[in-house]
């Protein structure tokens, strides 16, 4: 933690912030936006800028004492405690500044006794020696280089072997040598054995790092870490959609379909339904019936044209006419005889007047009483 510095992040309406350390003079605390200085005033232990300084900016305030002595001694002055308070304050300064450049500028070890560059490049690093010695840019390129080097001549020198003992033997054969079949199987297994060192170095992975071998026995490369770092996240992709495009009938029994003939993201749905068997045919219509049949009710099968439906109802309505007549009431002086009144439960006068939760019902007079005792009749 750092004793004479502090960072704020902009908010975009802060405009005053805490100076949480001590300071000799206000001109000893420099404030800056973003590597930017911007007007500040200092007062009360607080730096108050403006303009405000805006959202997501960083904000260092520090403090940088001037090294120029404060307090002045002379020979036979008056030697005062706070002069000398103050001249020791300066000191005290100076060296927590130092300190907390040390801890941001330079090479530090951390907990466990490791060195941090803090992000900062090394340069100037001679050639590794020893086993643990750090390795430059330039080295491993150079070592790369030289690796491609030794496989071409490698790859190069064999193949010339191979096809000098192929000329070899083409030769003998040209010459009709009296080489046995013991010779030409050995020049044959020596062609095979150096076929087997071109490119004789053999590549293999294992858990990120690439290592080699031969069987020339010559020295591998030293492995080397393949793997990268990692990359940035994606940006977000756009939502995906779906709309139905165009719905057809297919033919009876072939099978429904979705086709997508839109894209990844927005999709357009082509549907195809497949048409149901063909049903099975009716049996018709028996005919056209007749008045007799219609009134008797046996047309179920056949056909009622508009004559006979109205020369059915024509011939039920007398019928319908004398039930009706037969069920009329006999008046007897402008009323209705109470033996010829529908059975009904009937509410005498006693029981109606204007009691709570009475409702208006025939008496046995034939007349319609109301809760208020009030009756109404036709003559």
């Amino acid at each position: 933690m750092l004793k004479t510095s502090i960072t704020y992040e902009g908010t975009g309406t802060q405009a005053v912030f805490d100076i949480p350390f001590d300071y000799l003079k206000g001109s000893f605390v420099i404030a800056t936006v973003d590597d930017t200085t911007l007007d500040y005033v200092v007062a009360n232990r607080q730096v108050t800028f403006s303009p405000v300084p805006a959202s997501g900016t960083l904000i260092v305030i520090k403090r940088q004492t001037s090294t120029e002595r404060l307090v002045s001694w002379q020979d036979a002055s008056v030697l005062k405690a706070s002069d000398m308070t103050l001249a020791q304050v300066q000191q005290l300064h100076i060296l927590e500044e130092q300190q907390d450049w040390i801890k941001t500028n330079s090479m530090v070890t951390d907990d466990e006794n490791r060195w941090n560059a803090l992000n900062h490049r090394i340069i100037n690093v001679s050639d590794p020696i020893n086993d643990q010695d750090a390795v430059t840019k330039n080295y491993v390129e150079n070592l790369g280089n030289s690796f491609k080097t030794l496989l071409d001549t490698t790859t190069t020198q064999d193949i010339q072997r191979l096809e000098s003992k192929t000329q070899e033997g083409l030769a003998a054969l040209d010459l009709q040598t009296t080489l046995d079949l013991e010779t030409l199987k050995a020049l044959s297994e020596e062609m095979k054995e150096i076929a087997k060192d071109v490119n004789v170095f053999i590549p293999s992975v294992t858990e990120n790092i690439i290592s080699w071998t031969n069987k020339a026995g010559l020295p591998n490369p030293d492995p080397v870490n393949i793997k990268g770092e990692q990359g940035s996240p994606g940006k977000d992709g756009t939502a995906a959609t779906i709309t139905i495009g165009t719905v057809t009938t297919g033919e009876p029994g072939s099978n429904a379909s979705v086709t997508n003939v839109g894209t990844d993201t927005a999709a357009v749905l082509d549907i195809s339904i497949p048409r149901g068997d063909k049903g099975v045919d009716g049996t018709g219509l028996a005919g056209i019936a007749t008045t007799e049949e219609a009134i008797a009710g046996e047309s179920d099968t056949k056909a009622m044209t508009p004559l006979k439906t109205k020369e059915a109802v024509a011939a039920q309505v007398p019928e319908i006419m004398q039930e009706t007549l037969q069920n009329k009431a006999d008046l007897v002086d402008g009323k209705v005889p109470t033996n010829q009144l529908p059975e009904m439960d009937y509410v005498p006068n006693s029981g109606v007047g204007n009691e709570a939760n009475k409702i208006p019902k025939y008496n046995a007079d034939g007349h319609l009483v109301f809760p208020s005792g009030g009756q109404l009749w036709v003559d």
